[in-house]
């Protein structure tokens, strides 16, 4: 039995073109069909660029986006004025983030879905809680908070091997820390 080949359209977009020229050299077109995009996804002519794929397609709307933006300034990524890890301040990541999404909205086909994957990150002592900033974003602009799921990665150097103290703020928070499983 032949195993099935998804016959969707996958368009990825991101702000570094040297990225998007190695992601394109790693991408099997004759199984997949994908369509790799370099642009700023806050400003419109990268979605133009997105509606002529989509027209290419015969297709007018996307029924899954999933925007994984930096986590704000903990990484930069690259020097570019525009690249949301270089952003000044929390106000001017979230109204950047806003802008993203509302160019993605506008794709979206009417009852699909959005996730957005970003973790939280820890200044001075303080969290900042990212997450819920973009969701709060995506709310403000009319989409409906279906769920939201947590991801532990263990051994994160970000945690910088304190996995204790994560545990014992998911218990003493009452959440839940869900493992990820690999297959060898």
């Amino acid at each position: 039995m032949k195993p099935k080949v998804w016959a969707g359209t996958l368009i990825g977009i991101d702000i570094q073109p040297k990225l998007i020229s190695h992601i394109k050299s790693k991408v099997d077109n004759k199984s997949y069909f994908a369509e790799l995009l370099a642009g700023d996804s806050v400003k419109a002519e990268t979605f133009n660029k997105v509606n002529e794929v989509l027209k290419n397609r015969k297709k007018r709307n996307v029924q899954l986006a999933i925007l994984h933006p930096p986590y704000a300034d903990i990484i930069k990524f690259s020097d570019q004025k525009d690249d949301l890890s270089n952003t000044k301040s929390l106000r001017e990541f979230l109204e950047k983030f806003s802008a993203a999404l509302k160019n993605t909205i506008e794709i979206l086909e009417k009852g699909r879905y959005l996730a957005i994957v970003i973790g939280d990150k820890y200044t001075a002592g303080r969290w900042i809680p990212l997450g819920f900033y973009c969701l709060n974003e995506a709310q403000k602009l009319g989409l409906t908070l279906k769920s939201i799921i947590i991801k532990n990665m263990a051994g994160n150097r970000a945690k910088q091997n304190k996995e204790s103290v994560w545990r014992y703020r998911a218990l003493s928070s009452d959440y839940y820390i869900f493992k990820q499983l690999q297959y060898a």
